[in-house]
């Protein structure tokens, strides 16, 4: 037998210790899949086919898989795997945003899934490990809307999945499927948000929009008001100014609307769009006897803030809004500021 050379004795010992200190990082890491549809029996079969497609998709070990109930009515389904850290989870399915249904019932969002399932794919590029329908926790008589659809991968791919959800504290007089239609001329105006489907639903005490979309990152999607009026003819004969005034502080595919507050004429002013500008809007100090009061007030506060902020986008408004949450309406005068 030839000898060994002491540089290749050396190489050897080099590549053990490496192998021995990659197996001393390994760790245990879990891949839960909540509200897992089906009984034990059917959930125990789907474990073992999901844990066998987790492993050949990601080339990890796969010590466990199986299910297990939280509660009686809650089914999860778990696989436990070897790991130097978790491997990337790429979900439809977002931890941070409630109330994400999109179908009236489970076999309304299972006929859709194969669809969501090929353009996960589409986007992602990646295989798909696992996809089922769940009823959100928050399931009631309210929610018209209570399934949702969850397709799972795992990579770093450039485009992912995510899930922007709003509450609409004051109810538009018009159906949701109008809302919808207004967003989605919005969302085609949005370059950066790709195939979005949307919901919304205004049924129960707090009506709520979902839209779910694919992106390079999170974008910044907002649904809010910036100011109220005294009814709703003002509100409407303001909208278009006040769209025009976000659009200068970078409000991209602005989608507006009236809607009262309960109980009030009070009429908020409600704008949906990508937010691409970073602002901020300060309450002025103080209240006015009327509107009239007000707007000849704005001049001067306006040329105040322009000379504070010389090198900012400064606008000024009128509100008609409680200046404290259990406060009675007066009118307020609102500054605009690009950050």
């Amino acid at each position: 037998m030839k000898q060994m050379s002491l540089a290749m004795f050396f190489a050897i010992v080099l590549l053990n210790t490496a192998v021995a200190g990659n197996a001393a990082a390994q760790s245990l890491h879990t891949y839960k899949l909540d509200w897992y549809p089906g009984d034990d029996a059917s959930c125990s079969a789907a474990a073992t086919e999901i844990g066998a497609r987790f492993k050949e998709i990601t080339g990890l070990p796969v010590l466990a898989a199986g299910c297990q109930r939280t509660f009686s009515w809650k089914l999860d389904l778990v696989i436990q795997y070897q790991a130097p850290a978790p491997v990337k989870l790429v979900s439809t399915h977002s931890e941070y945003a409630s109330s994400q249904g999109t179908f009236q019932t489970r076999e309304a969002c299972e006929a859709e899934l194969e669809n969501e399932k090929e353009l996960f794919t589409l986007e992602t590029g990646l295989p798909v490990v696992a996809a089922y329908c769940y009823p959100e926790s928050s399931l009631s008589s309210e929610n018209r809307f209570p399934f949702v659809s969850r397709v799972d991968g795992f990579g770093m791919p450039p485009v992912r999945p995510f899930v922007f959800t709003a509450s609409l504290y004051q109810k538009p007089d018009f159906r949701a499927d109008h809302l919808e239609n207004m967003i989605s001329a919005s969302l085609e105006q949005i370059e950066s948000v790709k195939n979005p489907r949307l919901r919304a639903d205004f049924t129960g005490s707090l009506p709520r929009l979902v839209v779910k979309y694919y992106s390079t990152r999170q974008r910044a999607l907002a649904l809010e008001s910036i100011a109220s009026f005294e009814g709703m003819e003002l509100c409407e004969s303001q909208r278009t100014t006040i769209d025009s005034l976000l659009s200068e502080f970078g409000v991209v595919g602005t989608a507006s609307y009236c809607a009262r507050e309960q109980f009030s004429e009070v009429t908020r002013h409600y704008y949906f769009g990508l937010v691409a500008g970073a602002f901020k809007t300060v309450i002025v100090p103080g209240t006015f006897a009327n509107r009239s009061h007000c707007e000849s007030a704005l001049p001067g506060l306006l040329a105040n803030y322009q000379a504070a902020f010389p090198a900012a986008n400064v606008k000024v408004l009128c509100s008609f809004e409680r200046p404290e949450i259990f406060g009675n309406h007066a009118f307020l005068a609102k500054v605009l500021v690009t950050e």
